[in-house]
């Protein structure tokens, strides 16, 4: 072996360890699964179309500073095009961008042919052209598709084949959970009133409003004064935020009042909790329960969280650092403090948004709003070829993963940097 393979070889070996050990450190988010082992498919043990699907979610993040600008926008391409296929209601503009995300993606694959042993010609990737023209044709890929993401397998196959001894006659035995399973939906059928149709339209004006409830109260006895000991920190009182907070938005005074003339605080308690649970409804009608934390370390892993706040004007995302609710005057006011993060103008390899903590702003970025603020959570995670600040263990800035899930991913902000002509791979012509 070479001086130059063994180089090559502990490049490789130094950069997936880079990778890995980036995909380990981002904040869970809802259920999508952590990659502690690696992001390759060679690191995953029969991975499933779920665990796929995840693995894709996380993978510009972690790897678009290691790879040519192309193959970024070649994966981006395939990530939004993945987004539109899998949606639930189609508008005819939805397949024009649909198409026009494949396009992006066909355009950009150019740059892997090489590495390709059919150079990108398989059939799985051609068979991608005919989405637009069945979910025109029949509806929703959920509803025609038997194979996509292999729930009729999962329950015909997979979940009767795990209930088998390994036997012989396993066959039988899957056929005999199958059995089992359809004659339990028929009886349940027979005894219980039928599930009612849901209407073809629900006015959203009907729905209930969201509610917010604050639970996991911490133990022990909390004031104003103790937290304002542990949460404050250079050119940050907690003290003086939480009064000028109550000043402006309980009070209704302006917000440039002096300090002299803010509510003094007295000692008085709080009570602190570690996650809100958020119970809203869809414009369809369906229900919708999200659930916010703030532990520190919550089953053994270190967990950040972060969130969009709503005011009347912007929105404003902030990382969740503490759930309290204080008596002021009469009534009961349930808040949260959090971390203000704040956009950057500018385009980035991944097309996700750009972010960096407010730590130039008043009180070190910090703000404190009502619980009932909230409108959803947000999965904020590392710019990692940004590098981190000399002062702290934060990034220089973050990337607003959008592609997380549906909704975020539709009200993404975020822009793509353009390739330049003169670095683009062509196709090989023959």
């Amino acid at each position: 072996m070479s001086m130059a393979s063994v180089v090559e070889y502990w490049m490789l070996t130094y950069i997936a360890y880079i990778l890995l050990s980036r995909a380990a450190s981002l904040p869970p988010y809802k259920e999508i699964r952590r990659f502690n082992n690696g992001i390759f498919k060679s690191d995953m043990k029969n991975p499933t179309n779920a665990e796929m699907v995840d693995n894709m979610r996380i993978l510009l993040p972690c790897v678009y500073d290691y790879i040519p600008l192309q193959a970024a926008q070649c994966v981006r391409g395939f990530i939004d095009f993945f987004i539109q296929t899998t949606g639930h209601e189609f508008k005819e503009s939805h397949l024009d961008s649909m198409d026009a995300s494949l396009a992006d993606y066909y355009k950009f694959s150019s740059i892997f042919e090489k590495y390709s042993p059919s150079r990108m010609r398989f059939p799985k990737n051609h068979m991608a052209t005919k989405y637009s023209r069945d979910i025109r044709s029949r509806g929703p890929v959920q509803s025609y598709s038997t194979t996509h993401s292999e729930r009729q397998h999962k329950r015909d196959a997979k979940r009767p084949a795990r209930r088998t001894n390994g036997r012989h006659d396993h066959i039988y035995q899957m056929a005999r959970s199958v059995h089992y399973y359809d004659s339990l939906e028929y009886k349940k059928a027979e005894t219980n009133s039928p599930i009612p149709i849901p209407p073809a339209f629900v006015d959203p004006a009907s729905l209930p409003p969201p509610t917010y409830a604050l639970s996991s109260e911490l133990s022990g006895f909390h004031t104003i004064h103790s937290v304002h000991s542990t949460e404050s920190q250079p050119n940050f009182s907690f003290k003086d935020l939480l009064s000028s907070f109550l000043d402006t938005n309980e009070n209704g005074n302006s917000a440039t009042r002096a300090r002299r003339n803010m509510p003094k605080l007295e000692n008085q308690q709080l009570e602190i909790y570690q996650m809100l649970t958020i119970t809203d409804f869809e414009t369809d009608g369906k229900k919708i329960v999200e659930k916010i934390r703030t532990h520190e370390v919550f089953h053994g892993r270190k967990r950040v969280e972060y969130a969009v706040f709503r005011y009347d004007k912007e929105e404003v995302y902030g990382q969740t650092r503490m759930f309290f609710s204080i008596q002021y005057g009469s009534r009961i006011v349930n808040l949260c403090l959090a971390q203000r993060y704040t956009h950057v103008e500018t385009a980035h390899a991944t097309g996700l948004e750009v972010v960096k903590p407010a730590l130039d702003q008043n009180y070190n970025g910090m703000f404190i709003a009502y619980a009932n603020q909230i409108d959803r959570s947000v999965w904020i995670v590392p710019d990692f070829g940004s590098g981190k600040m000399n002062d702290n263990n934060l990034f220089n800035r973050y990337l607003v993963n959008t592609d997380a899930d549906r909704f975020s991913w539709i009200n993404t902000k975020g822009k793509t940097v353009k390739l330049p002509d003169r670095t683009y791979v062509k196709w090989t012509e023959e």
